[in-house]
């Protein structure tokens, strides 16, 4: 829920009294959030900063309202980086770094397969006698 508050001064001097009033506007709907390549996003209600299971209401099919948030979650394959929420604030604006998800096979992985298939194509003795 929004609220406005408008302070407006009355009077001059020693008569001068201040004023408040409090306008409730309702919540407020945030845009979209960003697409993550490789990812998953759903809807959480309330702005939990941890980790939870998938709601199974996307974020990009929600009208998500201020102090919601919005939850990723990379696809098998890859691995988040960065912080998977971001939350709706007041200004209708997410709040938070926007995550991304990057390969999990890192260069051993990768320099381990390569080994492989040398050893296959020459056969265990070449690559033995050759490399090591």
């Amino acid at each position: 829920m929004t609220i406005l508050i408008l302070t407006n001064k009355v009077g001059e001097g020693c008569s001068q009294s201040t004023y408040t009033v409090l306008v409730f506007l309702g919540s407020v709907v945030c845009p979209p959030p960003p697409e993550v390549r490789h990812a998953t996003s759903f809807y959480v209600s309330g702005s939990r900063h941890v980790e939870v299971a998938d709601t199974g209401v996307r974020c990009a099919d929600s009208n998500i309202t201020d102090g919601n948030s919005c939850h990723y979650e990379c696809r098998e394959g890859f691995r988040l980086s960065g912080s998977p929420i971001l939350v709706c604030n007041v200004s209708a604006q997410w709040i938070g770094t926007v995550p991304s998800c990057v390969g999990k096979f890192s260069t051993p992985v990768l320099l381990s397969c390569l080994v492989l298939r040398i050893s296959r194509f020459f056969g265990p003795k070449y690559f033995m006698n050759n490399f090591f």
